[in-house]
């Protein structure tokens, strides 16, 4: 399957430099990504996977 690039999708920056920051040895970068809700933003047809819908007090637990 090839890429085919959403339109209205930004191009990926060509000038990139090389960061300043030092971060200490180990580290890593743990995040999360929040969705939704689905009625209110919902995914396009195309997207194949589907997310559940938590509050959020249950991830802060």
């Amino acid at each position: 399957m090839a890429f085919e690039k959403t339109p209205g999708s930004l191009d990926r920056y060509a000038g990139p430099s090389k960061p300043r920051l030092q971060v200490p040895t180990g580290v890593v970068d743990a995040h999360c990504h929040v969705f939704g809700p689905g009625a209110e933003f919902p995914f396009a047809q195309s997207v194949n996977t589907r997310h559940v819908t938590h509050r959020m007090s249950s991830c802060m637990r």
